[in-house]
């Protein structure tokens, strides 16, 4: 083989090693390729969660569950967690009389807990309301961000609600 023959060989041997074939897909980061960007998270987080609790006012005691369904976003750094928005809407039942609502709380994921306002459909009434997030391990009760969280609603009728909430997306 003369030296321009072998020249030739090696030339297209490399090229051949170098240039992707046209079905050829990128190799995931955890097989040894590499990652182009990770994105931003979103502004806004939606979560949902289900309740069950004991409402109590005039004398009388209420059983009380609810199905959520909110959106969190961070006022400052969410790496920090210092502290954000939280609103939510929530449907259920007091007994067996349907319920419904809003509320608004300001939430630090940091200190795991939260303050707001409840507002019922059903009576028309403003609520004060505290808050405590509890994850239980890291990553979440079932490692997906999913946390306990207790709640206590103040007013003529009062609660105490326990629920699991969960991150969508």
């Amino acid at each position: 083989m003369t030296p321009r023959a072998c020249l030739m060989v090696l030339v297209c041997g490399h090229l051949l090693a170098v240039t992707p074939t046209a079905g050829a897909q990128a190799r995931r980061p955890d097989e040894g390729g590499t990652t182009s960007s990770l994105g931003q998270p979103k502004r806004w987080q939606p979560t949902t969660g289900i309740v069950g609790g004991i409402q109590t006012g005039g004398g009388e005691h209420a059983v009380a569950t609810e199905v959520r369904l909110g959106a969190y976003t961070e006022l400052a750094s969410r790496v920090l967690g210092l502290g954000g928005v939280h609103a939510e809407l929530f449907g259920g039942s007091l007994d067996t009389k349907a319920t419904g609502g809003a509320r608004l709380r300001v939430a630090s994921p940091f200190l795991r807990l939260a303050a707001g306002v409840d507002y019922s459909f059903r009576d028309g009434v403003w609520r004060p309301m505290v808050s405590l997030v509890q994850p239980v391990r890291r990553g979440g009760l079932f490692r997906d961000g999913t946390v306990l969280r207790f709640d206590v609603r103040g007013g003529p009728q009062s609660a105490l609600l326990v629920g699991v909430e969960t991150p969508v997306l």
